[in-house]
C-alpha cells in the first residue's frame, strides 16, 4: 500500500467528482445560501429589536417580519435541496468508483491479483467504497460552504468596523479548527466535526486508490490484424516468479485439432505454461506464439476468442446455472447450453434441479460441490467453442464414470 498523506488522498477523491461537477457546485450554492438564510433570521432579530428600542434601523418591521419568515423558510428547502443533492453526489459517484475498481482489477488479474486475499479485495469494493459517502456527501461541499460562509459574514461584519471584522474571522477560525463547541457558527462547526470520521475515510479511500493506481502486468493490445489459429507453440521459454525459476528454456508445439498433454511434477510449471498461452504473464526468454504470431503482437480480443482456459478453481456468480454458463458466450442459445453441458457431463446432474438450468448456485456456487463447479467450468469452455482448449487439470475433483464420459 502506498503511503499517501491525507491531503494526497483528499485531493485524489476530489478529482474523481469531475463527472458531477455541476451538482457539486449547485449543492455548495444552496448550501450557503441556505446557512446565510439560517443567520440572517438572527441578524433580523436583531434588528427588530433595535426598531423597538427606536435605534434607527433600514428596515421597517413589517419588512423585518415578512423577511424573517421568507428566510427560514428558505432556510428548510435550501437544507434539504443540499442534502438531497449531495447524497445524489456521493452514491452515483460511489456507482462510478465500484465500475472503475472493477474495471482496474480486469486489467490487474490475474497477474497482479495472485496470491492476493480476496477478502480484502472484497472489503475494498464494499465496505471501503461505501465509507467513501462519508466524503462525497459530507466533507466536499461543507468545507467550501464553510470557508465562503465565513468570509461572507466576515465581510459584513466588517462593514459595520473592520475591527469587529477581524474578531468575526478569529472567532471562526476558532470555532472552526480548534474548540468547535459553538453551535451558532453553523457550517464552521459542521467542519470541526468531519476529524471524526475523515480518518477511516481516507484510509478506505486510499485502499481504494492502490487498485485504481496499480498498473497491471501486462497491457491489452488492440488495433492489430485479427488471426485465424493454425496452431500454437512456446519456444525456450523461460519465466520466474520474482527470483524463482519456474520455467527454464522450455517448448512444445501444439498443432490443430491436437491432443498435447503436459506432465511434471507438483509445481514443475505446467499451470504457469499454460497461463502464458493466455498472456497472463509476458515471458522472461523464449516466445509465446499462436498461428506464427507472437502473443504479444496479438489483440488481446483475438487472443480470448482462439482460446478457452479452465482453471484448476471454477469461479461461480451468485446466479442461476444458465446466466453463469453465459459469461462464456453471452448470445448462446439454450440449445448451444444444453449441448456444451452434454459434453461435460452435467446435463442430467441439471436436470434434476428443482428449477434445472435456472437454479441459483448460491454466493461463490457454495450450493454446488466441487466436481458440479469442474465440470459447469468444463461447460463454459465447450459453450466458448474456441480453437485451443486449455485444460489446467479439468478432472481433478471428477469421479472416474465422468472423466470416462468427458474425456472420450
Amino acid at each position: 500500500m502506498k503511503n499517501r498523506s491525507g491531503f494526497h488522498v483528499m485531493i485524489n477523491l476530489v478529482g474523481l467528482v469531475k463527472p458531477l461537477t455541476g451538482y457539486m457546485v449547485l449543492a455548495i450554492i444552496m448550501g450557503l445560501v441556505g446557512h446565510l438564510a439560517a443567520s440572517f433570521i438572527t441578524i433580523f432579530g436583531g434588528y427588530a429589536v433595535a426598531n423597538l428600542l427606536d435605534f434607527d434601523v433600514p428596515f421597517s418591521l413589517r419588512t423585518i417580519f415578512i423577511s424573517v419568515c421568507v428566510f427560514a423558510l428558505a432556510r428548510g428547502i435550501l437544507r434539504y435541496a443540499e442534502q438531497a443533492c449531495n447524497h445524489f453526489i456521493a452514491f452515483k459517484l460511489l456507482a462510478l468508483i465500484r465500475d472503475k475498481v472493477f474495471m482496474a482489477l480486469r486489467k490487474l488479474c490475474p497477474a497482479k491479483l495472485e496470491g492476493r486475499d480476496k477478502g480484502n479485495l472484497i472489503s475494498v469494493i464494499t465496505s471501503d467504497i461505501e465509507l467513501l459517502e462519508v466524503f462525497y456527501a459530507h466533507t466536499i461541499s461543507p468545507i467550501v460552504i464553510a470557508f465562503l460562509y465565513s468570509l461572507i459574514m466576515c465581510l459584513f461584519i466588517g462593514s459595520f468596523h473592520p475591527i469587529l471584522g477581524v474578531i468575526a474571522l478569529l472567532a471562526y477560525i476558532t470555532v472552526g479548527i480548534f474548540i468547535p463547541l459553538m453551535s451558532s457558527f453553523g457550517p464552521t462547526v459542521a467542519l470541526a466535526n468531519l476529524g471524526s470520521t475523515l480518518q477511516n475515510t481516507f484510509a478506505a479511500g486510499n485502499r481504494v486508490l492502490d487498485i485504481l493506481d496499480e498498473t497491471p502486468v501486462v497491457d491489452e493490445i488492440s488495433g492489430k490484424n485479427d488471426i485465424a489459429f493454425t496452431g500454437a507453440s512456446a519456444e525456450k521459454i523461460t519465466f520466474s516468479y520474482d527470483e524463482e525459476k519456474i520455467l527454464d528454456h522450455v517448448s512444445v508445439n501444439i498443432p490443430k485439432g491436437a491432443i498435447v498433454g503436459i506432465t511434471g511434477r507438483s509445481g514443475s510449471g505446467k499451470s504457469t505454461l499454460l497461463k502464458l498461452f493466455m498472456r497472463f504473464w509476458e515471458t522472461q526468454e523464449g516466445s509465446v506464439k499462436l498461428s506464427e504470431t507472437d502473443v504479444n503482437n496479438i489483440n488481446t480480443s483475438n487472443l480470448r476468442d482462439m482460446e478457452s482456459f479452465v482453471t484448476q478453481e471454477t469461479h461461480m456468480f451468485h446466479d442461476s446455472i444458465k446466466n453463469n454458463l453465459r459469461i462464456a458466450k453471452l448470445d448462446a442459445t439454450d440449445k448451444e447450453i444444453v449441448t456444451a453441458c452434454k459434453k461435460a457431463s452435467v446435463h442430467d446432474f441439471i436436470l434434476s434441479l428443482p428449477q434445472g438450468y435456472d437454479t441459483p448456485v448460491g454466493e461463490l456456487g457454495d450450493t454446488l460441490s466441487g466436481g458440479e463447479r469442474q465440470r459447469l467450468g468444463l461447460a463454459r469452455a465447450f459453450l466458448h467453442d474456441s480453437d485451443l482448449l486449455l485444460l489446467d487439470e479439468p478432472t481433478s475433483n471428477l469421479d472416474s464414470l465422468n472423466e470416462a464420459v468427458i474425456l472420450k
